[in-house]
């Protein structure tokens, strides 16, 4: 340091400058700056002036030492400066605090600096010149950034654990459902597996059907004579003719299906209190009591139909609440390894976990493997993959159709490649059930969007599992596809308001790269990107 001082006392600072005047420095558009030994400044381009305020015009005030945050950086970076010369190289550091007066106070820039030593002809340092550049706004990005990743990632694990500790009660909702519905079945002359895979409103319309008959039945032995006519008061039998209307039109009457069984409960209590008024020995015996037994029977339906919802619903939820949770948890789980990974065992690996929630909804899950002779292989990470497929699966079980009577629904998973030489390897999914229109065939692979009719006939669900599926296949260097058309074309309008109201054939198509040096390629680099 001595060294420098007494170099700087010889060389006064306007032949210092000069050797930088014929570059024009302060008109370059660059941060450029030149300075004495002790931070004074030399020279400074109109960047570095408008950064920490020095005058517009004539030489520059102050020392750039008053302007470090810490003031015990500067010597350090001296020090590595010359070090940086010794090797014939600049200094560079991309993180310099710097502190501005503001307007409004104090404010911290953040910087990044070149620097290098400036040398008269005996090897005294007599200054040093680079570059400045402002960073602060990037810097603030990142930093905004590295925040936000941190928030989601403990949004994410917090999301996790709630999930996690969901499924139990999930599976703890289950069991409490299963006996309660297992004995309201049974009231009713059903098998557990009929009544949770038979559509609720089903139920409900056979035991209102099964009430109108009685009561039919009943006023029809009511017309016999005056006698029989006078077991109820004439408001009386003109509430149960109104009752039978009420029982044929409730669909109608009340569109909401949430609220149609407590609609038919309070009108099958209020039924039950009109017949508690027949007059004794009026009217036939087992006619009464049929009636009787109808009213139970369509109370039962009524309690039954809103647990099958929720056991439904249940059912539904537990593979995708699993599906969101592995999803949400992949970065806070140790790193997958890149493998080569048989298709064919992967599929029949997402269909068995899709097994028991098929089973609950009455639905067939159909495999087919159309590559011959090939066992089609892709490279990747197996749990993401398997997460993927059984996405994809559980969506097609979710949304099928309840068929006609004797047909079990089905879904037609079906591998296939392209013989002899294939490259890629597809994996269609097809169901009979709820259309998905052509102008959502895009945005039903955004995180959170439900599809406008995926909500018919009380399905649940998280918005997550296409949009993860999706993400998966395009990280494996793959893609989905989606295809939606009439099953039968019982309505060809598109603008017809039942054109919808018809079974669909939606077919999701799920397309990898095969196994060797292309799949592997193409999933290293994109795990190399990420």
């Amino acid at each position: 340091m001595d060294e420098r001082i007494h170099a700087r006392k010889k060389i006064p600072d306007g032949e210092i400058k000069a050797r930088f005047h014929q570059l024009g420095p302060e008109a370059l558009p660059a941060g450029f700056y030149l300075v004495r030994p002790d931070g004074k400044f030399l020279l400074a381009s109109k960047p570095i002036r408008q950064m920490l305020n020095l005058p517009e015009n004539g030489d520059p005030r102050g020392s750039i030492a008053d302007y470090y945050a810490d003031p015990d950086l500067r010597e350090n970076l001296l020090r590595e400066a010359e070090e940086m010369e010794a090797k014939g190289d600049w200094l560079r550091n991309d993180k310099v605090e710097f502190k501005v007066q503001r307007e409004n106070g104090e404010s911290k820039v953040i910087v990044q600096m070149f620097c290098k030593p400036l040398r008269d002809e005996k090897g005294f340092v007599v200054g040093y010149y680079g570059c400045l550049a402002d960073k602060t706004k990037e810097y603030k990005h990142r930093e905004e950034e590295r925040r936000l990743r941190e928030h989601v990632t403990e949004l994410a694990l917090d999301i996790g654990r709630v999930i996690h500790y969901n499924s139990t009660t999930l599976q703890m909702v289950e069991k409490a459902l299963r006996p309660t519905l297992d004995f309201i079945a049974r009231s009713l002359g059903m098998q557990f597996k009929a009544a949770v895979t038979t559509e609720p409103d089903i139920i409900l319309e056979k035991y209102a059907n099964r009430l109108v008959r009685a009561l039919e039945k009943l006023i029809s032995e009511s017309e016999k004579d005056d006698w029989t006519r006078g077991a109820l008061l004439p408001p009386q039998w003109d509430f149960l003719e109104q009752s039978i209307q009420r029982l044929n039109t409730y669909r109608n009457e009340i569109s909401i299906k949430e609220v149609q069984a407590s609609f038919l409960r309070h009108l099958a209590d209020d039924i039950r209190d009109t017949l508690n008024r027949i007059r004794p020995g009026r009217l036939p015996r087992a006619v009464v009591k049929n009636a009787y037994r109808a009213i139970d029977e369509l109370e039962q339906a009524t309690l039954l139909a809103p647990l099958v919802n929720s056991y439904v619903a249940v059912k539904q939820m537990e593979p995708a609440l699993s599906a969101l949770r592995d999803f949400l948890t992949t970065g806070a789980r140790e790193e997958e390894p890149l493998e080569e990974i048989s298709v064919v065992e992967l599929v029949a690996r997402a269909a068995e976990n899709m097994s028991e929630f098929a089973d609950s909804r009455g639905v067939e899950v159909r495999l087919r493997n159309l590559c011959e002779g090939i066992d089609p292989k892709v490279w990747g990470k197996r749990r993401d993959l398997l997460r993927a497929f059984s996405n994809i699966i559980h969506n097609a079980i979710k949304y099928t159709w309840r068929r006609g009577r004797g047909k079990m629904p089905w879904v037609d998973v079906t591998i296939e490649c392209d013989s002899p030489y294939p490259k890629e390897v597809r994996i269609a999914v097809e169901n009979w059930g709820v259309p998905i229109p052509e102008d959502e065939y895009e945005t039903i692979f955004e995180i959170g969007y439900r599809g406008r009719l995926a909500t018919d006939r009380y399905r649940m669900g998280t918005g997550m599992g296409l949009a993860d599926a999706k993400r998966v296949l395009k990280d494996h260097g793959g893609d989905i596809k989606v295809e939606s058309r009439p099953a039968a074309y019982k309505e060809r309008d598109k603008n017809s308001p039942d054109y919808y109201h018809q079974p669909f054939l939606t077919k999701f198509t799920l397309i990898l790269p095969l196994g060797g040096n292309n799949g592997k390629v193409q999933a290293t680099e994109k795990n190399a990107m990420d």
